[in-house]
């Protein structure tokens, strides 16, 4: 601590240091005493307060760069690298202010500008990451309007479609067609399957990795995968496991990373004229379970879901090719017997 001074006055001053600003100068407190004594206590007082808040003046910036620097070892490392994205793009209008003086009309003017060319879900999560940030450092509750979530149109293929898929694709993209619209696998799953993972005396994969980006986004196996749902074994047609073959136990069995599946699928589909995503596969394995009358429990077990509820909002948007089905045969059912002036024994329950 620095040494008190005498002043011209006959008061004593001292100066203590507070916190260091957004542009890295040090900041000082300054307090003034009749006597010697009682400018040492205050300035005693002031340095034990400022050790119990330490983050009185901690800019957004600097909370949200610690938010992240503490969330390092829990979070997966693609988690990380989209948050240390967000932190170096989404901020700038924001981050000097200190945590400690943000009020809900700062965070609501920022929400709305941010809406003006992000979607909604990308407002949210950036919303998500500030909030957090803040939240370490505070108890304040803010009160903020978020953008509506989007109603996502997925393009669900139906029977004929994954067919036409399959005839055109090459050997290994077919398998990996085959495990998303059969297995239910993720691309990632898909990337991170290796021989030793197939069970053949009984016709089966075991799934429990995957390949993600850490946050030098170089892509890397992860033995745990994106929850613990998503450990699973699931028995696949004969047909399938004979299209994986053979090789050595640590060998990948696609050996293209996920980015890779993506623009061989995208490519293949854009030349067949679909609308597909890949990943819509896997929605396309869920629907037709449905559609057998499988369980939902158990369509949420074999594909990893995390719960019912996230498993549900596949349902949505429904096959083209069985909505028409059901349409038809719910409106020749009403037709028969409600609308025609001699009824018929149609047997549909």
């Amino acid at each position: 601590m620095a040494t008190p001074k005498k002043l011209p006055s006959g008061n004593w001053r001292i100066r203590v240091f507070s916190h260091i600003d957004v542009n890295g100068k040090k900041v000082y407190k300054s307090f003034t005493a009749p006597d010697k004594k009682k400018v040492m206590k205050l300035a005693h007082e002031f340095q034990d307060n400022k050790e119990e808040y330490p983050d009185k003046e901690l800019t957004i910036a600097k909370a949200i760069a610690d938010y992240i620097d503490s969330k390092e070892g829990v979070l997966s490392p693609s988690t990380i690298r989209e948050y240390r994205r967000l932190q170096n793009k989404a901020y700038s209008s924001i981050e000097t202010i200190y945590v400690s003086r943000v009020t809900s009309k700062d965070l609501q003017y920022f929400v709305s500008d941010l809406s003006r060319d992000h979607s909604p879900k990308s407002v949210r999560n950036i919303y998500s990451l500030l909030l957090s940030a803040i939240q370490m450092h505070t108890d304040k509750r803010y009160k903020v309007t978020l953008p509506q979530k989007e109603v996502i149109n997925y393009s669900t293929p139906d029977d004929k479609e994954v067919r036409i898929l399959l005839d055109n694709a090459s050997d290994k993209l077919k398998l990996c067609i085959y495990l998303s619209a059969i297995g239910t696998l993720r691309r990632g799953e898909i990337s991170a399957l290796k021989y030793s993972d197939v069970l053949y005396d009984i016709n089966a994969i075991y799934v429990h990795a995957d390949m993600i980006k850490d946050k030098n986004n170089t892509w890397i196996y992860k033995p745990v995968p994106k929850n613990s749902s998503s450990v699973r074994k699931i028995t696949l047609p004969k047909e399938i496991i004979s299209l994986i073959g053979k090789g050595e136990q640590d060998d990948y069995i696609v050996s293209y990373n996920p980015d890779y599946i993506t623009h061989k699928f995208c490519k293949l589909r854009n030349k067949l004229g679909l609308k597909c995503r890949f990943h819509d596969l896997r929605h396309y394995a869920a629907t037709i379970r449905m559609y057998m009358g499988i369980p939902l429990k158990e369509i949420q077990a074999v594909g990893g879901w995390s719960s019912s509820a996230t498993l549900q909002k596949v349902y949505v948007n429904q096959l083209k090719s069985k909505s028409v089905e059901y349409t038809k045969k719910a409106n020749e059912y009403f037709e028969d017997n409600l609308l025609s002036n001699q009824k018929k024994n149609i047997k549909y329950f």
